[in-house]
């Protein structure tokens, strides 16, 4: 059987990658033009791997998750 990485991981994979590119790119540029753009990008490619987090951990933005897991957490099976 082959090691298949799921699509919607490879993009947010590589997303932090060439946001992790940009923003090292912008510490070594001089203009301020420059580096608000290459920032701005680096904030873009950022979205997938954002949008991934939340759906993977909805009792971040969700309320109803929090307690859904504090409750049944607390359940013991004897």
């Amino acid at each position: 059987m082959s090691f298949v990485i799921h699509p919607v991981l490879l993009i947010a994979g590589i997303g932090l990658l060439v946001a992790l590119v940009l923003v090292l790119f912008a510490c070594r540029a001089r203009s301020g033009f420059v580096i608000g753009l290459l920032i701005f990008f680096a904030l873009v490619f950022t979205v997938p791997a954002i949008f991934l987090c939340l759906v993977l951990h909805p009792e971040v933005i969700d309320g109803r998750y929090r307690t859904y897991k504090a409750f049944y957490g607390t359940l013991r099976l004897e």
